[in-house]
């Protein structure tokens, strides 16, 4: 595939090693540096780093929390005991939600991650804001100190980053519609496959003014239209990135090109944790269906899919 591996510091990963190689129960083959990755990817699609305002601002809470909706909650049992921390729950009405709150495993455990494996989406500012909030509330300032640097940052994390900000992962590309491969060299095959599970499809559409069915793999993209650029690039892929129309409320990179079936099924064959590996399944399967058989599959894998794009 050519897809190359994250080039970080040693010293950071092996850190990560360090950290947590007796408690690591990930998937079997897999290393806890590998999670880590799969992980970050998983954050940056469904995943959120924020603040909770508390008792009109007089009390903070940072969390990690990932949402999943009841037929997706296996992919949160992985994370829980892949890092061996965190809760999971179900409100009364809602998904279900892994958390992380305390303060001291955000130290010890999630910062360590997420500054060995930068965030390569806008959430990168709101965990930096996270941070920035960590050290404000372990600084031993006064309360009312606290409280003032706490509101301040609690107004940036809610406003978001200015438009057209992007990761500092990205920090030396000139020109994001013409990526090259030493552009996006730091993303990983684990981040990739951790990214799609939580924001990628597989399905089946309408092609052509024929109308013919044909199958697709595809995702959409907010404000990271440079994400959808260098996922475009490792799959070598023809379809461009374009505007959901006519809102352009999001970006769309969908392809139903044939030549990229066997890169699909490379990347992602047996790779994927939760629901997303019976949808690929049944993709897979499909590849080869015609007539009533393929419209079927087609029908099941919307009934599947939380999101989609056709």
């Amino acid at each position: 595939m050519g897809i190359i591996r994250l080039r970080f510091s040693s010293k950071n990963t092996n850190s990560l090693q360090r950290l947590n190689v007796r408690t690591f129960k990930g998937r079997a083959g897999q290393s806890y540096n590998e999670f880590c990755e799969w992980f970050v990817g998983f954050v940056d699609g469904d995943g959120t780093f924020t603040i909770d305002r508390l008792n009109n601002g007089t009390k903070w809470n940072l969390v990690l929390k990932v949402d999943q909706n009841a037929r997706n909650s296996q992919v949160l049992n992985y994370i829980k005991t892949s890092l061996g921390v965190g809760n999971i729950s179900k409100p009364a009405s809602g998904n279900w939600c892994f958390r992380i709150r305390s303060r001291a495993v955000l130290k010890s455990i999630i910062f360590p991650i997420f500054d060995a494996y930068p965030l390569i989406t806008v959430k990168y500012f709101d965990y930096m804001l996270v941070k920035e909030a960590y050290d404000v509330l372990e600084s031993g300032i006064s309360r009312e100190e606290i409280n003032c640097k706490m509101e301040q940052i609690y107004s940036r994390l809610v406003k978001g980053p200015q438009k057209g900000l992007k990761s500092v992962v990205w920090s030396n590309v000139v020109n994001e519609n013409a990526l090259t491969r030493k552009d996006i060299g730091f993303i990983s095959m684990a981040w990739l496959i951790g990214f799609w599970e939580a924001d990628g499809s597989f399905y089946i559409t309408r092609k052509d003014k024929a109308n013919r069915l044909a199958h697709a793999v595809g995702l959409s993209q907010k404000e990271d239209r440079i994400v959808l650029e260098a996922i475009r690039l490792i799959f070598r892929a023809d379809a461009k990135v374009r505007d959901r129309r006519p809102t352009k409320e999001c970006f769309i990179w969908e392809s139903t090109s044939k030549a990229i079936h066997g890169r699909v099924i490379e990347i992602f064959d047996g790779k994927l944790v939760g629901r997303a590996s019976l949808r690929f399944s049944i993709w897979k399967k499909s590849l080869n269906y015609t007539d009533s058989k393929l419209i079927k599959a087609r029908d099941l894998l919307r009934k599947l899919s939380p999101r989609n794009i056709d």
